[in-house]
């Protein structure tokens, strides 16, 4: 027979107010060595990159989908656009983290490229 587990008599403390993890905000400093002007273009091309990502895998799903349906795979040239898309993208980010304009504006036009190469596989 198992021995009683002895009842604590003092009440458990109350929780301390819980204050969320603060989130970057988006009006952080701007990277090192970036001017404003330049960083909004950078942040727009960031975005405009991160779209035609995001439509290129929105596109895809369905035709992956229904090809490991059947036991088949997409064409290795259009996973390997797929997965290099968003290699660029994130690579973009770090660059623009660290200051490099030049080379994030780089890596999102590639992104951008990839997308467009995804894309144009199927027709679009």
């Amino acid at each position: 027979r198992p021995e009683p587990v002895p009842v604590r008599a003092d009440p458990v403390p109350a929780p301390a107010e819980v204050v969320p993890p603060s989130k970057p905000s988006s009006a952080a400093a701007p990277p090192a060595g970036i001017p404003a002007s330049l960083l909004a273009e950078l942040q727009d091309d960031l975005a405009a990159a991160e779209t035609r990502i995001q439509t290129a895998e929105v596109t895809l799903a369905p035709l992956i989908a229904s090809l490991e349906q059947q036991g088949h795979t997409l064409n290795s040239d259009t996973m390997t656009a797929m997965s290099r898309m968003k290699t660029m993208l994130d690579k973009g980010r770090r660059e623009m983290d660290a200051g490099h304009a030049a080379a994030a504006k780089e890596s999102f036009a590639i992104a951008r490229a990839l997308a467009d190469k995804v894309l144009r596989s199927v027709g679009r």
